[in-house]
């Protein structure tokens, strides 16, 4: 299901957005900026073209915080989506609602993002489906227009998902297990029988098609054998390489 809202969507492309996080947010001098900006008012390094004039050097420019910051894709829905490619530069008048706009669906790109890696953890079908319900809630918000975007009340919402999230972490951390793996043959460095098991969470829930899909997580699998010592039920084999794990 997180397929349905594919992961570069959630990725900055800087090439098709209108310098927004440039615009939108403030920043103060300091060791990650190197002078003050205030909210709405655009980056005296953005050109007319909405590309940074100092990108390939924002670190040695003193703009560190600039490299580190993620729109999670916000900026390019905004600009191409919700006001169809109109610029805040040739239409003045949006650009105080398009700067608020951005900051919003900002939020809901960040919350799509942890959704969809909440989606591929080992959690029961009815967690899951409740994952699943929130990220197409929480897209459809992001496809508001300008209006509804700014009456949603984002706290709430985000609170919601929240909530959603932390019992999702709970769950899974606490090792609850879904259905037994199917791993591809591992790999070991030491001679083993022919017998081995792959431990290691997974995915619970089965797929809407019903065929294996390769599943998340399946990277710390740890290969054993039946051991002869009485005192112990396995053996574990050093130079395990990763086996391929799927979920029914």
């Amino acid at each position: 299901m997180p397929d349905s809202i594919p992961r570069t969507n959630l990725l900055a492309d800087c090439g098709n957005c209108l310098g927004l996080c440039c615009v939108a947010l403030p920043f103060g001098k300091s060791a990650d900026f190197a002078f003050d900006k205030a909210a709405g008012s655009p980056c005296v390094n953005l050109d007319e073209n909405f590309r940074c004039g100092i990108h390939a050097r924002l670190r040695n420019s003193g703009f560190t915080g600039c490299t580190v910051y993620d729109c999670f894709g916000a900026g390019q829905r905004v600009s191409g989506h919700t006001y169809a490619g109109r610029s805040w530069r040739d239409d003045p008048g949006t650009a105080t609602g398009m700067v608020a706009v951005f900051q919003v669906v900002r939020d809901l790109h960040e919350l799509l993002w942890y959704l969809r890696q909440a989606a591929e953890l080992a959690v029961p079908p009815d967690l899951w489906a409740e994952l699943r319900a929130a990220l197409a809630a929480t897209d459809a918000l992001a496809l508001s227009d300008p209006a509804e975007l700014l009456r949603l009340d984002l706290i709430a919402h985000r609170g919601a998902v929240d909530e959603l999230l932390l019992r999702t972490s709970s769950h899974h951390r606490a090792g609850a297990r879904g259905p037994a793996p199917i791993c591809a043959e591992p790999t070991c460095a030491a001679p083993t029988s022919s017998e081995r098991i792959c431990a290691g969470p997974t995915f619970g829930g089965p797929t809407a098609s019903g065929r294996t899909s390769a599943v998340p997580g399946c990277t710390t699998r740890t290969c054993r054998t039946p051991s002869s010592s009485p005192s112990s039920n396995s053996t574990p084999l050093p130079g395990i390489r990763t086996p391929a794990c799927r979920r029914f």
